[in-house]
């Protein structure tokens, strides 16, 4: 009998995508593996069977070792693979063929750290890739108050009660010094910790409820944490009577190290940057069900189990804030960015040969306008992430 497969999305704008699930079918290739990671790599149209360039990034289907069969898509510094097989082990070789082809992007010497930013499209969650320079935190450590430093240093070692779904809270007015923080904690934590930028938060907890649960699961695959032989069972794709047996999403989700059992999967950092009207004490009356679906994610059923820690930074003071954010148990650093006392201030800029005296607590931004020379218009600036 043969096997045919039903298109539910347009395929006008999916082309490469029917073209590998037809020809996975026709060679009767039943088993689906699906990878994403960062990459600075570029695609080689050389040995393609299959060549695509969109608005979006670049598609090749490419003939791998085994016989196996595998769909490359590259855009926005991000790879998405999927690799047909005969069976698992081949899909893996298929899969460890690509990662050699286009290998994830690291972190170098001198501080550059790559960052996954997401928005919502018209064609649903978008991510886009980019490497950032990020200072080290001994570099910028005394550009803040000991009130801040201090927690801050705990948190840059890595001293958290780890588990899925922690909320750490940054607030403070502005100029004082998340973003630069920011920066710092991606480098720091890099080795072990993705950051994941939200750009639209509004969108991510409102309506589309699609687009927090693509991000949030992305590394996720389906595990029977009950299997008798005590290890982890993954669930793969597969093909029964002709169709495709695949999760939600599986375009977004990704296996981590599959066929590799000693590495443990990274964590993420989902990071959300002023975003105090979604933490406000008003917020259902603002924003829906959007703080009932933050909850969620922080420590309900969704987070649950999840390598993710959610970073919110606000200007908003902790009072104005919903009580049910920073109760105990929900927040694993809870820290208030301060000004900089005079003394700290003064001693700051003579480290840098500058004469110029404060006489009142004063924030980082400000006291930056001072050496520099710019107007005090600056302590109103607000610094992006990216």
């Amino acid at each position: 009998m043969p096997r045919r497969v039903h298109f539910t999305f347009d395929i006008a704008q999916n082309v490469s995508a029917g073209v590998f699930y037809q020809e996975a079918l026709k060679r009767d290739l039943p088993r689906l593996l699906t990878e994403g990671w960062p990459t600075t790599a570029k695609l080689d149209e050389s040995g393609a069977i299959w060549w695509s360039v969109e608005p979006h990034g670049t598609t090749a289907l490419m003939e791998l070792s085994a016989g196996s069969l595998a769909s490359v898509h590259v855009g926005f510094g991000n790879v998405f693979v999927q690799v047909a097989a005969s069976d698992i082990e081949s899909a893996q070789l298929g899969m460890e063929e690509v990662r050699k082809l286009l290998p994830r992007a690291q972190q170098d010497r001198e501080g550059r750290v790559p960052v996954t930013f997401w928005s919502y499209s018209p064609h649903g969650p978008m991510p886009m890739g980019r490497t950032l320079s990020v200072p080290e935190w001994s570099e910028i450590s005394p550009n803040y108050a000991p009130e801040t430093r201090n927690p801050l240093t705990h948190l840059m070692e890595g001293d958290l009660p780890w588990r899925g779904g922690q909320l750490i809270l940054w607030h403070g007015e502005t100029g004082t010094g998340k973003t630069t923080a920011l920066r710092a904690l991606a480098r720091e934590w890099a080795s072990w910790c993705e950051p994941h930028y939200i750009i639209d938060p509004e969108k991510f907890f409102g309506e589309r409820s699609d687009y927090m649960l693509s991000v949030i699961l992305q590394n996720e695959m389906y595990f029977d944490e009950e299997g008798g032989d005590g290890e982890e069972s993954v669930t793969f794709s597969t093909v029964h009577g002709g169709m495709w047996a695949v999760p939600p999403h599986f375009s977004m989700i990704q296996s981590g190290q599959i066929g590799q059992s000693s590495a443990e999967p990274k964590w993420r950092l989902l990071i959300l940057e002023d975003t105090g009207e979604l933490l406000a004490a008003d917020a259902r009356l603002q924003a829906g069900q959007g703080l009932s679906r933050f909850l969620n994610v922080v420590d309900g059923l969704i987070g649950q189990g999840l390598r993710i820690l959610v970073l919110v930074t606000t200007n908003e003071e902790l009072g104005a804030l919903h009580p049910a954010i920073a109760r105990p148990g929900r927040c694993a650093a809870n820290i208030l960015f301060r000004r900089i006392a005079p003394e700290q201030a003064n001693e700051w800029l003579r480290s840098r040969n500058d004469e110029k005296t404060v006489s009142e607590p004063i924030t980082l931004a400000a006291l930056y306008a001072i050496a520099e020379g710019w107007d005090a218009v600056a302590e109103r600036q607000a610094l992006g992430f990216g």
